[in-house]
């Protein structure tokens, strides 16, 4: 089917000029896509090369999925990276409470020297902030547009300063200081984590043994309000040896990595059926990880590859207790992890990960394949020794997903590989049990509408049809780069190859309340609105080119919403809600003109697009 791709071509414009403007230099993605199901499992590779560093969700958070290949004994990393630990040496307000002077007022010159006398401000508990959704960790009030905290320390004589970092989290604008001297000074600014910064020369300087002052003003610019600080050491990392990547290639539905490990080509490809014609599998919250090895020097290797599932991938905050099992279903062996809390649809915002439910790995029952659930330095070393699992697998008992962390981890003997190729493959999934709160009412994913659905037939049903899916997507791939290159050449169908997965992992499809398709939108580093209607508008374009029904589901919400009669303004709402509680218009404003306007076209492109007859 050719696809007329013009009103694509004309919504990526501007990105495509900004991408090109270097001349004809490969395509370098920002963040390379791996596990692209939903907005809230969505794992990227932010590096150049995959095994630079850990990987991430879309908000910058780690969730590491990592991989080593062992060739005749010797191990190397082609996926991940193991993140420098930190050790706490303050710890900050979230870690444990500690006691700090404050002010709502602005203090004289010099506030930030240590011989202040801050004796007048108040006494309080960091940190401090002002927060609805329970994102922060917040121990005192702070209620006004600006806040000025001074927190005194004890560093021990034995902690080298070299070795120090401040650790802060800021909503909004920050400056902060170390015994008077600056540290980081940003306005407008926001940080959506813990974010590490260098001390810089003149403030190691200043560190001694015993009583020094950290010192930060924090303005509010509008909505939630936040600051906590402490003081970290980052431990030196343990030496690794990794394969050499060659080239990675992103189209649609894959991203393919081709790697040289000693001997031996490897090649991992990361799939995502996002199908826009099959709902049942693009609603199916399971991607795949494909290896496959050959040797090119004519001789016959042994070969065994190791990949490894953090819980992360199931927490908002690495500091939530986590709970795992081991277990067989059907065709698959399956390791599973989540919260041991398990509040559904407990969490809303912008910049929050998904608590609730369950991640799977997924391993075909084949000799092969061994899988488990263990220590992830104790597994990780043991196959890099041995090229095998340990013996005995991390006792679960509930902790956090940082202590001591575990991996869900699955081991391949490809056996003796010669210049055929060996292959094999893990199902990465996961089962939100109820995906979004519509109006009150609990929805499940479209692919759990049916009684008696269940993430381990989902994940048989998933392996069921794993070499069928594979060509499918391969064949869309090129379909769909060589439509994009005919309507726009080369660059443009490289953009959008990758922003196809992109695109559709930003959206969520439900089973509404009638058995109806409800396809919901999530802003991402924006407020976290869920079924934005500015969202849907610029979205559309794809969906009108390979299913209309989804533009339905993404409109079907604004039209409930106000035929209800429970959105009472004569306009357009603008969204139903904070992802994922879809119970009506948080967003402060109302923007009558565009969101009406959207909605005009919206209503009128489906028709337009299905009363035409089909192309071949």
């Amino acid at each position: 089917m050719l696809i007329d791709f013009r009103v694509l071509k004309l919504c990526f414009s501007l990105w495509l000029a900004a991408s090109v403007a270097a001349g004809a230099q490969e395509l370098r993605p920002p963040a390379v896509p791996l596990v692209t199901i939903d907005p809230y499992t969505s794992v990227w590779s932010f590096a150049d090369k995959l095994y630079d560093e850990p990987t991430k969700h879309w908000t910058g958070r780690p969730q590491p999925i990592t991989g080593m290949i062992r060739v005749d004994g010797k191990a190397m990393e082609f996926m991940g990276s193991d993140s420098s630990p930190w050790a706490s040496v303050v710890p900050t307000g979230k870690e444990k409470p500690f006691t700090a002077k404050y002010t709502f007022e602005a203090p004289p010159a010099g506030w930030m020297q240590p011989r202040f006398n801050d004796t007048n401000w108040q006494t309080g508990t960091g940190g401090f902030g002002l927060d609805e959704t329970g994102n922060y960790t917040i121990r005192s009030k702070w209620d006004t547009k600006q806040i000025w905290v001074r927190r005194e320390f004890d560093l021990p004589n034995s902690v080298d300063p070299a070795t120090l970092k401040l650790l802060v989290n800021h909503n909004d604008d920050v400056e902060i200081y170390l015994n008077g001297v600056l540290v980081t000074k940003c306005e407008p600014c926001i940080s959506s984590d813990y974010l590490p910064f260098e001390l810089p020369p003149a403030a190691k300087a200043t560190l001694k043994g015993g009583k020094n002052v950290i010192a930060a003003r924090c303005k509010n610019n509008s909505g939630r309000a936040f600051i906590d600080f402490g003081v970290i050491r980052e431990q030196p990392k343990a030496a690794s040896t990794t394969v050499q990547q060659k080239s990675v290639q992103v189209n649609a539905t894959q991203t393919i990595y081709d790697f040289t490990a000693g001997p031996v080509n490897f090649q991992v490809t990361f799939t995502s059926p996002l199908l826009q014609n099959n709902l049942e599998v693009l609603s199916r919250p399971a991607s795949y990880i494909t290896w496959q090895a050959s040797a090119t020097d004519g001789k016959n290797h042994q070969v065994q590859v190791y990949f490894g599932a953090s819980p992360q991938l199931a927490v908002n905050n690495p500091d939530q207790p986590v709970t795992w099992q081991k277990s067989t279903a059907g065709n698959v062996q399956v390791l599973r992890a989540g919260t041991q809390e398990q509040k559904i649809l407990g969490r809303k915002g912008d910049d929050v990960r998904i608590d609730w439910g369950y991640l799977y790995v997924a391993a075909p029952q084949s000799g092969s394949f061994t899988t488990g659930i263990f220590e992830n330095t104790l597994v990780r070393n043991s196959f890099r020794k041995t090229g095998i699992l340990p013996k005995t697998q991390a006792a679960n008992i509930p902790r956090s997903s940082n202590e001591k962390p575990v991996a869900l981890a699955v081991v391949q003997n490809l056996g003796n590989v010669g210049a055929t190729p060996v292959s094999g493959h893990v199902t990465v999934g996961y089962d939100d049990i109820y995906a979004v709160e519509y109006f009150g009412q609990k929805l499940p994913a479209w692919w759990r509408r049916q009684a008696g659905a269940s993430a381990e037939k989902m994940l048989n049903q998933a392996e069921q049809e794993y070499t069928p899916l594979m060509q499918q997507c391969a064949a869309f791939d090129k379909e769909l780069y060589a439509d994009a290159q005919k309507a726009g050449g080369p660059e443009y169908a490289k953009i959008c190859a990758l922003s196809y997965r992109q695109a559709i992992a930003a959206h969520k499809l439900v089973a509404g309340p009638d058995g109806t398709a409800l396809f919901f939108s999530k802003e991402n580093f924006s407020n976290g609105s869920i079924g934005t209607v500015d969202i849907t508008y610029p979205s559309a374009p794809l969906f009108l080119a390979y299913n209309p029904a989804l533009v339905k589901g993404m409109m079907e919400p604004i039209f409930y919403y106000s035929e209800s009669g429970k959105w009472t303004k004569p306009f357009a709402a603008h969204d139903v809600g904070t992802y994922p509680l879809a119970n009506g218009q948080t967003y402060g404003e109302d923007m009558p003109v565009e969101e009406c306007g959207n909605m005009l076209i919206l209503t009128a492109a489906p028709c337009q697009v299905l009363a035409k007859p089909k192309r071949t």
